[in-house]
C-alpha cells in the first residue's frame, strides 16, 4: 500500500491523506517521504506545522495573508503535520476549515496527527469545522492508521 502511495497518483488524483498514531511511530517521516516524491515528480509541495502556520497567519497583514492564502490553496500538496496537537480557539478552527475547503477537491491535502479524528472536536473547538473538515479529508482520501508504538532503542 505504501509504494502505491509513492506513485503520487492520489496527488494527481486530487485525493488527500490522513495519518494518526501514537508518538515516534514515523507519520512525520512517512509525510516528508510523500512530500519529497511529489518534488521528484515535479509538483509544488507546501509543509507546515499546523500550529507554526496558524501563528504566521495571524502575522500577517491583509495582503500578504490572501497572499499566503492563495499559495496554500494552489500547491499541489499540503502537508499539514502535528495536526490537533495543541487545542486550538473557534478561529483557528474556521481558518483550518477554510483552507481544506478551498482546497476541496482542487489539490491534496495530507495531515499528520497523533490524534484520532474522534479526538479533533476536542482540540479544534469546533464541532462543525471539524465534522466538516472530517468530511472534506475523507471523502476523496486515504486513512493510515498506525496502531501501535515500536519500541525506542535504549541509549544505555
Amino acid at each position: 500500500m505504501i509504494m502505491e502511495f509513492a506513485k503520487c497518483d492520489w496527488i494527481r488524483r486530487k485525493q488527500n491523506m490522513i495519518i494518526t498514531g501514537p508518538s515516534s511511530p514515523g507519520k512525520s517521516f512517512l509525510a516528508s517521504a510523500c512530500a519529497a516524491e511529489a518534488l521528484n515528480n515535479n509538483m509544488t509541495v507546501s509543509y507546515h506545522r499546523t500550529g507554526q502556520l496558524l501563528e504566521e497567519l495571524h502575522l500577517l497583514d491583509d495582503a500578504a495573508y490572501w497572499r499566503k492564502r492563495r499559495s496554500l490553496k494552489n500547491c499541489a500538496l499540503l502537508v499539514l503535520d502535528d495536526w490537533a496537537a495543541d487545542t486550538l480557539p473557534r478561529p483557528d478552527a474556521q481558518l483550518l476549515r477554510n483552507l481544506i475547503e478551498d482546497r476541496h477537491n482542487r489539490a491534496s491535502t495530507l495531515v499528520v496527527s497523533r490524534k484520532a479524528c474522534e479526538e479533533w472536536p476536542k482540540r479544534l473547538k469546533d464541532r462543525d469545522s471539524v465534522d466538516a473538515m472530517v468530511k472534506r479529508l475523507t471523502a476523496p482520501g486515504h486513512w493510515i492508521k498506525i496502531a501501535r508504538e515500536y519500541p525506542i532503542p535504549s541509549t544505555r
